[in-house]
């Protein structure tokens, strides 16, 4: 498989329903969109590129020649994917901790000082600077399991940032209730921490 370029990482995976879905479309009707490649990495298209290979086609390839593939992977991805504010948030977050640069031989992706600022982040995916600073909190201090119930749209923004405030076993113990199909309300978050 060909390797992922970092700024195809800056959106969420697919859930397994997605993918499973998207790989059924594939095997039935083809290809329909090329995988975008950027200095020989799949800059978009990464599910579409791993589905491909475990139906043994071959895919579509386009290379990539603009100057800003950052936007282009947001631009594509925003009119393509169905995203919440949370998680449009914590792909802000990301996009604000990029750093400028191409690779070195150190595979150090990211060289030099950021090239997105928070502000720039939060209007290019459309939320506000404060969900930007919520996000980017929540990628420093909560758990990874918080982090993806974000990404994945099974909890909000605004209890993720109360549940970042919790000792790391009550935050793996609510994303453990998470997981297992459990719904609280935001107040319900606030009191565990009392």
């Amino acid at each position: 498989m060909t390797a992922i370029h970092p700024i195809a990482d800056i959106f969420p995976p697919m859930s397994a329903e997605e993918y499973a879905a998207l790989v059924q479309d594939i095997r039935e009707r083809g290809l329909l969109e090329p995988v975008w490649l950027y200095d020989g990495q799949v800059l978009d298209g990464r599910h579409r590129s791993r589905a491909c290979e475990e139906l043994g086609i071959e895919p579509e390839t386009r290379e990539y020649t603009g100057d800003d593939p950052l936007g282009f992977v947001v631009s594509l991805n925003l009119k393509r994917r169905h995203l919440s504010e949370s998680q449009r948030a914590m792909v802000a977050a990301r996009v604000a901790n990029l750093k400028q640069g191409r690779p070195d031989k150190s595979a150090n992706w990211l060289v030099s000082s950021p090239a997105v600022s928070q502000p720039e982040a939060a209007k290019m995916l459309n939320v506000s600077e404060r969900s930007v600073q919520h996000a980017a909190k929540i990628e420093r201090d909560a758990i990874p399991g918080v982090t993806k119930a974000v990404e994945q749209g099974h909890v909000s923004l605004h209890a993720a940032v109360q549940i970042a405030e919790l000792p790391e076993d009550v935050q793996e113990e609510i994303i453990e209730e998470v997981k297992q199909g459990a719904k609280r309300r935001f107040s319900d978050y606030s009191a565990v921490a009392a």
